[in-house]
């Protein structure tokens, strides 16, 4: 089994894909890669090919476009780490980012683990956002404050089995904050969630357009 499965939808990511992949391929073959294409127009196709070609660990999986919870669907559903982690693909995260995440959950036996962020806007402007650590090392019953810390699905890091075991999978007929179900519905099943309070996800606030998000004509 792997360790971690980190599933990055795309959608016309041609200009953001070597970035996005580049920061993980320091992470050893015990993290697998699942890029999910969901039906890109652009090169997105043989950009991502180029990198499957090149290392064992990273598998593409090119579907009809259907937006992206049915992009990271079906990710989960092939994934085999312990744990599942989720990249968009404008964005990066540091190189050390899983492998702190994943030996605190070790230690610290957690079903899930947060992170910080570092965000970056179009003027600039960089901001880091870190939890608030009293909040965390706990379940979400005994501390209900730790859903309210992060909205985003990329910044944790979830056990694979809860989720499997739970049949918890990304509702694709909700068009706003899809995300914010599938984190509680993990989380309520979470012994313990625990926090790296460092800024490892490199967020790229330019969610205008975003290079994950496919067009939706659901939208209009």
């Amino acid at each position: 089994m792997k360790l971690l499965s980190l599933v990055i939808p795309c959608y016309n990511s041609q200009d953001y894909m070597e970035r996005c992949i580049h920061t993980l391929l320091t992470g050893g073959t015990d993290v697998e890669i699942l890029i999910i294409n969901d039906g890109s127009t652009d090169a997105t196709r043989k950009v991502i090919s180029t990198y499957e070609k090149e290392c064992s660990n990273i598998v593409v999986i090119s579907k009809k476009n259907e937006g992206v919870s049915a992009a990271r669907n079906a990710g989960i559903t092939v994934a085999r780490g312990e744990f599942i982690a989720f990249l968009d693909a404008d964005d990066a995260m540091e190189s050390t980012m899983l492998e702190k995440m994943y030996n605190l959950a070790l230690k610290e036996d957690a079903d899930a683990v947060q992170c910080g962020r570092i965000e970056t806007y179009p003027d600039g402007t960089i901001r880091k956002v870190l939890p608030n650590a009293k909040l965390f090392g706990k379940s979400l019953y005994e501390s209900p404050g730790i859903f309210g810390s992060s909205s985003f699905i990329w910044d944790k890091i979830y056990r694979n089995s809860i989720i499997k075991e739970n049949q918890i999978l990304l509702d694709n007929e909700i068009l706003y904050a899809e995300e914010n179900a599938f984190i509680l519905q993990v989380f309520l099943q979470c012994k313990k969630i625990s926090v790296v309070r460092e800024g490892l996800y490199l967020y790229n606030a330019r969610r205008l357009g975003a290079a994950t998000y496919s067009f939706d004509n659901r939208l209009l």
